[in-house]
C-alpha cells in the first residue's frame, strides 16, 4: 500500500450498533477498526501493479539483504516469498493483494530496514526507542514474558508481541526476543506470522500476545486477541503451540473462550459496503448466524474476548479478559490450550469497562492492574486484589472510598501489559511493564518499564505504588533493582503563577507540587482575573528555594476520562526569577498526559509556560481543560 488509511475518529462499539463492535471508548484500537475494511471475496477485477512494483524493489534488496538486521532481513524476505506466490495467483483477491502489498512495502521502509549494528544497553530506555542487539526497534507490543532457566543453570527471559512495524493494527507477527538481564534482547524469531495457506492468519489481528510453559506437556503455548482486520466484533482468542520456546508453532485456531467445539475459526467480516457477515474459515457466510444471537448464546459461540492477559499460578493458569463492558476470569485446562468452564465457573470481575490486565502474586494477594477504556490514549490505572481468584466475591475493587488508583493521571503515558517479578523468592521484586503508545505511528510506539512496589501483603492492608523513574537499573549479578533516583526538589515549595487562582480548593496553586497525581487528587486550574474562564497562555513557577543541580522536570498535565489532551509549553531556569534560560522546548510536544524532559545546571527557579491545550485524535484546541496536575523537579544538592 502507497498509502496509509487511519481514522483519527474513535468508534462507538457495541453489538447493538451498525458496526457491531462494544459500547464505549475501548482501547480495542477501535480508531483503527476499519482501516482495511474487505471487499467482497467475489472481486473479479483486481490491479496487481503495486505489488509488482514493490516484488522488483524487494528483489534488488536481495544482494546486500544480510547486512540488515535479522528481524529486518525476515520480515522482507517472508513478504517477498508470499507476494511471489499470490502475484503469480489467478484467484487472489484485491484485498490479499492488498495487504501482502502492505507488509512488503512497509518491511521496505528505511525506519523497518536497519543494517546490522551491535546494541548494548546498560539501562532500560524507559519510553524511548529500544533496540534490539542487531540494532533493530524492538517490535513486541502488548507484550508477554516468560522466565526460565537456560542450559547453564542461569535466568532466560522470553518477550512475545506483535509487530506494528507497518503503522496499522492489522496482522504483522508476533515476534520473540531473548535475554539474559532485561536489558539487551535478541530477536529468535517471528513465531506467528501472516500465511497464504491459513485463512486466519492473513486479512485478521492479533493482539497482546502471552506465552506460558506447560511442564505437563513440555509445550510452549501462546494465546492472542484475534479480530478480522476490518473490526473488533469476532472478538475471540487464538493459541498456538510449540515444542521449544523459539521453535516452530503450530496455530491452534481462534474462537471465543466458553464455546463448544464446533463453533471454532469463524469470523465477523465487515464489507466495503459497512454490512456484515460471518464467514467460516473458509469464507463461506455461516446462514443464520448474527453478532447478536452469537452474544447471547455463550455456551455455544463461547464469551467475546479482546484485551486480555494469561497467569499462571503453579500448574494452573487463568485467563482474564474483556469483552467490552465486563471483564472476565476464566480458569484454562490441563494442557493450556483452552478455557475449563468445568473445574472454575467463570465469573466477571469488573461490568465497567475496564481492560489491559495484567496480574502477579505476592504474599498472600494476587493483584491485577488495569486500564479504563480511552481508546489509543493513556487513563489513569488501578488494582483490584483478592487471596482467592476462584472466589469472585473476594476481590477488593476500586471505591470513591479506597480508589486504588495507580502511577499518575495517565500511568505515566503508559498502558499496563505485564507484571514481572525479580529477584528472588524470600526477596521479591517488581516491575511494571507497559506500552506507550503513538496513534499516529504505531511501529515508533515505545516501553515504559518501572520499578513497582507492593506493601503490606500479607497484612489487611496491601497496596501498590508506581513512581516515575527513568535512570533505575538491574543489577544482573543478583538481578535486584537499583532504582538511582535523584532528588525530588520541588513538592511543597513556594509557587507561584501569572494565572488567578481558583476558590475551588481542588483547582487551588497548591495541587500542583503536593506529590499527588493520581486523577483524584485535584489540580492547579489557571483563571482569567474574573476568575469565571482559563487563562491562556500561563505560567507556573517554583521556588526551590535555593539553587541545586537539576536533572530533569516530570509534568503530570491535566487529563479527561474519556477525552485526552496534550499540551504545547516550554521550560526556564534562573537563579533570580528575572534572567530565564530556556531549559526544554515542548512546542510541538503531543505527549498526552505525562512529559518528562531533561534539565542541567544549577537554578533556583524553575518555569512552565503553556500556550496551547489541544485534544489528541482532533487536534483542536482544548484551553478548558488546561491545568497542571503536578510538578516534579529533580536533581542533586
Amino acid at each position: 500500500m502507497k498509502s496509509k488509511i487511519l481514522f483519527s475518529a474513535l468508534l462507538s462499539v457495541s453489538f447493538g450498533l451498525a458496526m457491531g463492535l462494544t459500547g464505549n471508548i475501548s482501547h480495542f484500537k477501535v480508531a483503527f477498526a476499519q482501516e482495511q475494511s474487505s471487499d467482497s471475496q467475489s472481486t473479479t477485477t483486481t490491479s496487481k501493479q503495486n505489488l509488482e512494483q514493490d516484488i522488483r524493489r524487494a528483489e534488488k534488496l536481495q544482494p546486500r539483504i544480510k547486512s540488515y538486521a535479522q528481524l529486518s532481513q525476515n520480515r522482507v524476505n517472508r513478504s517477498l516469498k508470499m507476494a511471489k506466490s499470490l502475484v503469480n495467483s489467478d484467484s487472489a483477491t484485491q484485498t490479499q493483494l492488498d495487504t501482502v502489498d502492505l507488509l512488503l512495502s512497509s518491511s521496505m521502509e528505511n525506519q523497518n530496514l536497519v543494517k546490522k549494528t551491535k546494541t548494548h544497553y546498560s539501562a532500560v530506555p524507559v519510553g524511548k526507542t529500544w533496540r534490539d542487539t542487531q540494532g533493530a526497534p524492538i517490535q513486541a507490543h502488548g507484550g508477554g514474558f516468560l522466565k526460565q532457566t537456560d542450559k547453564h543453570g542461569n535466568p532466560i527471559y522470553y518477550w512475545v508481541g506483535e509487530d506494528k512495524s507497518h503503522n496499522k493494527s492489522s496482522f504483522n507477527g508476533i515476534n520473540l526476543y531473548s535475554s539474559h538481564d532485561l536489558l539487551n534482547w535478541t530477536y529468535r524469531e517471528t513465531v506467528i506470522a501472516p500465511s497464504l495457506t491459513n485463512t486466519s492468519l492473513l486479512g485478521n489481528k492479533i493482539e497482546r500476545p502471552k506465552l506460558l510453559y506447560n511442564k505437563k506437556t513440555h509445550k510452549y503455548v501462546i494465546w492472542g486477541h484475534w479480530e478480522d482486520q476490518s473490526n473488533y466484533s469476532s472478538s475471540q482468542i487464538c493459541v498456538a503451540t510449540s515444542n521449544s520456546a523459539t521453535g516452530k508453532y503450530t496455530f491452534e485456531g481462534h474462537w471465543r473462550p466458553g464455546s463448544d467445539a464446533t463453533h471454532r475459526n469463524w469470523r465477523i467480516r465487515t464489507l466495503a459496503d459497512g454490512t456484515r457477515q460471518v464467514e467460516d474459515s473458509n469464507g463461506s457466510i455461516i446462514n443464520g448466524a448474527t453478532p447478536d444471537e452469537m452474544n447471547n448464546n455463550p455456551s455455544i459461540w463461547g464469551y467475546s474476548s479482546r484485551d486480555f492477559t494469561l497467569y499462571q499460578d503453579g500448574n494452573d493458569a487463568y485467563l482474564i479478559t474483556s469483552g467490552g463492558k465486563n471483564m472476565m476470569i476464566f480458569k484454562l485446562n490441563d494442557d493450556f490450550t483452552d478455557v475449563d468452564t468445568n473445574s472454575m465457573k467463570p465469573y466477571t470481575l469488573f461490568d465497567n469497562y475496564r481492560e489491559a490486565p495484567a496480574m502477579i502474586h505476592s504474599g498472600k494477594y494476587y493483584f491485577l492492574i488495569t486500564s479504563s477504556q480511552t481508546g489509543w490514549y493513556p487513563n489513569q490505572a488501578s488494582y483490584s486484589y483478592t487471596t482467592n481468584i476462584a472466589d469472585p466475591n473476594s476481590w477488593t475493587k476500586p471505591s470513591s472510598s479506597s480508589p486504588q488508583l495507580l502511577g499518575n493521571n495517565t500511568a505515566f503515558y503508559s498502558q499496563s501489559t505485564n507484571i514481572m517479578q525479580v529477584g528472588n523468592k524470600k526477596t521479591p521484586e517488581y516491575l511494571y511493564l507497559g506500552d506507550r503508545w503513538d496513534a499516529n505511528a504505531l511501529g515508533s510506539s515505545t516501553y515504559v518499564w518501572l520499578p513497582l512496589s507492593i506493601s503490606n501483603q500479607n497484612s489487611g492492608n496491601p497496596s501498590m505504588n508506581l513512581q516515575y523513574n527513568p535512570n533505575w537499573k538491574l543489577n544482573t549479578s543478583t538481578n535486584k533493582i537499583t532504582n538511582n533516583q535523584d532528588l525530588l526538589l520541588s513538592q511543597g515549595k513556594p509557587a507561584s503563577t501569572d494565572a488567578t487562582q481558583s476558590s475551588d480548593s481542588s483547582l487551588a496553586l497548591n495541587n500542583a507540587n503536593d506529590g499527588k497525581y493520581t486523577q483524584d487528587s485535584g489540580y492547579f486550574k489557571p483563571l482569567t482575573g474574573n476568575g469565571q474562564t482559563v487563562k491562556m497562555p500561563f505560567s507556573y513557577t517554583v521556588d526551590l528555594q535555593r539553587a541545586y543541580n537539576l536533572s530533569r522536570v516530570d509534568i503530570s498535565f491535566n487529563n479527561g476520562g474519556n477525552t485526552s489532551y496534550y499540551p504545547a509549553y516550554k521550560v526556564y531556569t534562573s537563579n533570580d526569577n528575572k534572567t530565564w534560560k530556556l531549559a526544554a522546548d515542548g512546542s510541538n510536544n503531543q505527549n498526552v498526559g505525562f512529559t518528562s524532559d531533561k534539565l542541567s545546571g544549577k537554578a533556583r527557579y524553575v518555569k512552565v509556560t503553556v500556550s496551547q491545550f489541544n485534544t489528541y485524535g482532533t487536534n483542536t484546541p482544548a484551553n478548558a481543560a488546561a491545568g497542571i496536575d503536578e510538578f516534579q523537579v529533580y536533581g542533586q544538592k
